[in-house]
């Protein structure tokens, strides 16, 4: 029987939270990418508006290399997981000796 790829279950449980949680794990991260100011200067406008709290540009840069470097990293990971969970379905699936049960 095929496994499922987002949990590796035997197909037997509802996929759609399971879905759900897999399509927000690559989301938040591509979102978090997508919204982060190009210039230092933005992210520390940005941060003043939202918390009041004034940062040196010196360190709203090393914040937003920080940040692009955390989203970055967590898509990173995320493909690597999906590759390699992908290639052990495929795997699985390919093999002849799993469908001989002795």
């Amino acid at each position: 029987m095929r496994r499922c790829i987002f949990c590796r279950c035997d197909g037997v449980e509802n996929l759609r939270p399971h879905r759900a949680t897999h399509m927000l794990r690559w989301a938040l991260p591509s979102l978090g990418l997508c919204m982060i100011p190009k210039c230092p200067l933005c992210v520390s406008a940005y941060l003043f508006g939202a918390t009041g709290i004034a940062l040196p540009l010196p360190l709203a840069s090393g914040l937003q290399t920080g940040a692009m470097a955390l989203c970055i990293g967590t898509l990173t990971v995320l493909a690597c997981t999906a590759i390699c969970r992908r290639a052990q379905v495929n795997k699985n699936v390919n093999d002849p000796a799993e469908d001989r049960i002795a």
